[in-house]
């Protein structure tokens, strides 16, 4: 199984990965946050010691509104599938 964590400072953007190719499940009661994040978490410690952090400049881009929520929430793969089938269906119609 292969488990992503992506995250960022306002000077680095970092991402860890850790995966095996014989697609074995992680181990009992774990979670992709309890693997990669702490390493994510130590690599950016170490390689931001004594760096000031700076402010980001976030700005709205051109066009997205400001209660835009980017679509509807889908919990479930069933959710999913619903909607691909129903945007599949309407595009036949």
């Amino acid at each position: 199984m292969d488990t992503w964590f992506v995250g960022y400072t306002s000077r680095s953007m970092i991402t860890t990965w850790i995966g095996d190719r014989r697609e074995r499940p992680l181990g009992f009661k774990d979670a992709a946050f309890m693997l990669t994040m702490p390493m994510a978490a130590r690599f950016l410690s170490e390689t931001t010691a004594g760096q000031p952090l700076r402010d980001i400049p976030w700005e709205r881009p051109a066009g997205v509104r400001a209660n835009d929520t980017g679509g509807n929430l889908r919990a479930t793969m069933e959710a999913v599938k619903a909607e691909d089938e129903a945007a599949a269906h309407k595009k036949k119609g």
